[in-house]
């Protein structure tokens, strides 16, 4: 019998196809077996009887015929051809396919081309590429429909099928009607050797093992994930051994992968790929194999592993799972279960804490393998095939025609403007095409990049402007029309001020005053004046909302009797009140469910909960990972602010290790969170204090740390570490880290320009700042804890630790439409703090050399969230006018003052304009601004610290990145 195998580099490669293959070809020396080769050499070891061809890149074709024949399929039958090339005239019994290609459909064409004759085309099943497509680094998860169409249609059109996984065959027979030869994936193993198990030691910490390609369909950055959530002392570290991918936009996931894992302060080594030897030793060291894949059709490394007898903790979505269950129940694994991931985390950490036992289980659980094994027999599925086939009788008629097309460059769709450029090198055509290169510089001049959007260049915005002008407005719906077309040139820069004063006019015609108030407070503040005496207006609105103290603010700030001093002196008004909480914990409350023993407890942790008991299971037994929570030394306070959702029914179904640690209190009426926390407040018996809602935790280790920090230091106030906001599915299990709030570096001031660097999340702070220095503000309903900090932190000291500890789980629920209230509530709660007279509150009676240092930053600051660097020129212009008066000579402010102040004004000169002619001569105006602000730059550079990139971009300034989006209403 004779077998075309249609794989490359069998005796090179690495990979589950490659060691099935190489099993078949070593199990069957009857069978004379034909591969390709493209990297591998010409005089590499191999079987007698396997003989490797070289293979050829395929050519670049044009289907002609039929008429219309999609693109993207060229490539396949491309593909196929070249298969087919390297073997044209010969003869075969078997052409034997494996499924992670998808050109089987096109192979009878490419056979009659170049005259390969077969007696049956037989797919082998391994695993579909869509499935890795679909679950790859930054994939969107849709975009396989065209893989998947010709998976089917090869699966359909071969001859004959078999795979080496139950679960993998009766998923396709599901789709596809049509039988799948069985193969026991036992008989696939290597087992020529005995295992080695190693020496036993019972104080030994085993090495977490990963073993596969780091695609993100193996799962390795949830190896990462497991091991920041396993109890520490319960493994050595974690090593991941396996060829490294490439990502789509370039550059290896390792680099990704390493950067994930140095956040959560996990030891993980990932080493290269190793031959099939040297795995099957590391399988005898103290290891226990993790592979936690989001999908495998079976996953061979578990099996091979299992045969050496190391522990195996394999994900339930491997169809080894399927296979061992149904097969081998007395062989003992674990499993990740991805829909009960708490769960799962809670049974590795007691696996590995027997170690030693789970270790010389797994060794009987290999010689039950061992025993078990039967050869593998591939001749007689071959045979049965073969006489399947004979059946048919049918010659193939050849349907496609082609043309070679003369660039391997599949252009544009592939090569991207590179592509054009070499082929228009390459063809000499450039002196035809530099005339229309320019043209499209200069029409692409009406462009500028700002970061990832490409806004209207200023003129653009002036004609607009004209022409929305001319819009009517005689009914609501024209009044819509008018506010779309107004939205899509309001990503502009550049006098969005006159954007947004159109969009509040179009509002207020709307009815939606408090949309309206939210722009105009904008303009408020971009202009830093009320020139159009909205301030009546906003107050009146305002005041329906109940926020008559941001109206007080605003009247302090920008009113005809504005001044500084007015706005310190109502800041510093608001400290008294609140030196007392304003919330009595006990009164107003529907239910108080104490179940607390310990009476000094470390930490409190403060829970608010509304909506929440869908999420309480995950967060709860995440939260109860704490080493602290274990070793008694926390409380958690749920405070039900008059939830519907049933909550206290939630806590007392999955609270487990706190069950003796836990007060639930529910509110008779709804209350904010700053209420909820004040109620809380109340109850709290713990030193410090953390507070979390249930989309929000802990790695286990965070509050210990956090409070040794506190421990440490009896004059810090706050502890602060990094947090990472992560993507998680319904179940909240891990699917990709969204961005990180990288702290390391900061001060307390740099809260100053960037509210989010000390938060809750990954925080921790005395109980007993509140006695010093105030409660929350219980009406703010989205933004109390900003103004929190704000009127707090010049009394504080804060400390940061470089490390991961705070995660936030992105559920991907619908979201419901967000408020302009918090903006709204942020003219007092954060800008009237960057006043004037804010600054002066933070800073008049404090270190004038930390609000130096705060005023060097204003010049070059990176946001918490942010990898640029930012400006914020308005707030160092109002740093600059305080250190005048408390620095006088220093050289340093004086320069800063004069400068800021005048990159201010020439900002606010760029952001609205009194006229459509001033608007039409905008090109220069913002030339000139640039030209302004680079002349500034230049000098600054001997101002500030050495190792400080200075960037004075105008729209990397905290005016353009905080509060500038748009509130979109229907």
């Amino acid at each position: 019998m004779r077998a075309l195998l249609l794989v490359q580099d069998l005796f090179r490669a690495r990979g589950g196809g490659q060691t099935f293959y190489r099993r078949l070809v070593n199990s069957h020396p009857d069978i004379e077996f034909v591969y390709f080769r493209s990297q591998e050499e010409a005089d590499a070891a191999r079987p007698a009887n396997a003989r490797a061809v070289q293979i050829n890149a395929p050519i670049n074709l044009q289907v002609t015929r039929p008429g219309i024949f999609p693109a993207y399929r060229n490539g396949e039958l491309a593909l196929a051809l070249s298969f087919a090339e390297a073997v044209a005239g010969e003869a075969f019994d078997i052409v034997d396919y494996p499924d992670f290609y998808t050109f089987g459909s096109y192979l009878r064409e490419a056979f009659a081309h170049h005259d390969v004759k077969h007696r049956a085309i037989v797919l082998s099943m391994h695993g579909n590429i869509s499935n890795t497509i679909e679950h790859a680094w930054g994939s969107p998860g849709d975009n396989t429909l065209q893989q998947r169409q010709l998976e089917t249609e090869q699966f359909r059109d071969a001859d004959g099928r078999y795979s080496i996984s139950p679960m993998y065959r009766d998923l396709w027979m599901k789709r596809v009607a049509a039988p799948v030869h069985l193969i026991d994936p036992l008989s696939v193993i290597d087992m020529s050797q005995d295992p080695v198990a190693p020496a036993p030691r019972p104080a030994v910490k085993p090495d977490l093992l990963y073993v596969g390609r780091r695609e993100r369909l193996k799962g390795p950055d949830l190896f990462v994930e497991i091991g920041a959530w396993l109890e520490k002392s319960n493994y050595g570290s974690l090593v991941a051994v396996g060829d490294p991918v490439t990502l789509e936009g370039g550059g290896s996931a390792d680099d990704m992968l390493v950067r994930h894992a140095q956040r959560r302060g996990v030891d993980c080594r990932f080493e290269p790929g190793r031959p099939p030897e040297d795995i099957r030793a590391l399988f005898h060291d103290d290891v226990c194999v993790v592979l936690p894949t989001r999908f495998d059709t079976l996953n061979l490394v578990a099996l091979e592993a299992l045969c050496e007898g190391a522990p195996v903790a394999l994900s339930t979505s491997a169809g080894a799972c399927e296979y061992l269950d149904a097969n081998h129940p007395d062989v003992p694994y674990l499993k990740i279960d991805f829909a009960d991931w708490p769960a799962s985390i809670a049974a590795m950490d007691a696996w590995l804490a027997e170690y030693p036992a789970h270790r010389a289980a797994a060794a009987k659980g290999a010689a039950l393998l061992r025993a078990r094994q039967k050869p593998l027999d591939i001749r007689g599925v071959y045979s049965d095939i073969l006489a399947a086939a004979s059946n048919g009788g049918q010659a193939f008629v050849p349907q496609l025609t082609w043309v070679k097309r003369r660039s391997n460059n599949g252009g544009l769709s592939y090569g991207g403007m590179q592509g054009l450029k070499s082929w228009v090198r390459k063809n000499g055509l450039e002196p035809l095409t530099r005339p229309l290169y320019t043209w499209g510089l200069k029409a692409g001049s009406t462009f500028m990049d700002l970061g990832e959007a490409n806004a209207p260049r200023e003129t653009v915005v002036s004609q607009r402007m004209r022409e929305i002008s001319e819009f009517p407005e005689k009914n609501l719906a024209q009044i819509g029309e008018k506010l779309r077309a107004v939205y899509a040139m309001a990503d502009s820069p550049f006098y969005r001020g006159n954007l947004w004063q159109e969009i509040a006019r179009l509002e207020r015609l709307r009815g939606n005053d408090l949309v309206a108030a939210t722009y105009e407070i904008r303009l408020l503040r971009v202009t830093g004046s009320d020139r159009w005496r909205y301030l009546p207006g906003i107050t009146s609105v305002l005041e329906k909302h109940d926020k008559g103290a941001v109206a007080e603010m605003l009247a302090a700030q920008y009113g005809p009797e504005a001044s500084p001093l007015k706005v310190r002196a109502l800041l510093e008004e608001r400290v008294s009140p609140l030196r007392k909480n304003p919330i009595d914990a006990k009164a107003g409350c529907a239910v108080i469910d104490d179940h607390r023993r310990n009476p000094a407890p470390v930490v409190s942790i403060l829970v608010s909960l509304y909506n929440a008991a869908s999420k309480m299971p995950f967060f709860l037994r995440m939260l109860e990972r704490q080493t602290l929570a274990h070793a008694g030394k926390c409380e958690i306070i749920f405070v039900d602010a008059n939830s519907p959702a049933g909550e206290q029914a939630a806590v007392e179904a999955h609270i487990d290790v706190l069950k003796n640690d836990y007060l639930f209190v529910r509110a008779e009426a709804r209350e904010t969170i700053q209420a909820a926390w004040n109620r809380a407040l109340g109850f709290a018996r713990g030193s410090y204090i953390t507070c979390l809602g249930v989309d929000e935790g802990l790695y286990p280790d965070a509050l210990e740390r956090l409070a040794s920090m506190l421990d440490a230091d009896p004059a810090m106030d706050w502890a602060m570490s990094d947090s990472i906001v992560t993507q998680v599915d319904m179940n909240g299990l891990f699917v990709s880290d969204v961005m990180v709030y990288a702290r390391g570096h900061a001060t307390k001031e740099s809260t100053y320009l960037d509210t989010t660097y000390v938060s809750w999340v990954g925080g921790l702070y005395r109980r007993d700042l509140h006695d010093r220095f105030g409660y929350y503000d219980s009406s703010f309903r989205a933004a109390g804890d900003t103004e929190f900090k704000m009127r707090l932190f010049r009394n504080l000291k804060v400390g940061f630790l470089d490390r991961a500890l705070g995660v936030f789980f992105d559920y991907p629920e619908e979201r419901t439409t967000a408020s302009p209230i918090a903006e709204v509530e942020d003219s007092l709660a954060w800008y009237a703090y960057r006043s004037e007279g804010g600054v002066g509150y933070l800073f008049d009676k404090g270190d004038p050399y930390a609000a130096l240092s705060l005023l060097g930053d204003c010049a070059a600051y990176r946001k918490a969230y942010l990898k640029h660097t930012s400006t914020d020129v308005e707030l160092g212009a109002n740093l600059a006018r305080l250190l005048k008066t408390s620095l006088p000579d220093d050289a340093t402010v004086a320069a800063f003052a004069e400068d800021f102040a005048a990159m201010t004004a020439g900002l606010r000169g760029v952001e609205y304009a009194d006229g459509l002619t001033e608007a039409r001569q905008s090109d220069v105006v913002v030339a000139q601004l640039r030209a302004r602000w680079a002349e500034i730059e230049r000098r600054h550079r001997g101002l500030i610290p050495k190792g400080k990139a200075l960037n004075y971009g105008v729209t990397n300034d905290n005016r353009y990145e905080q509060h500038s989006w748009l509130w979109k209403t229907n």
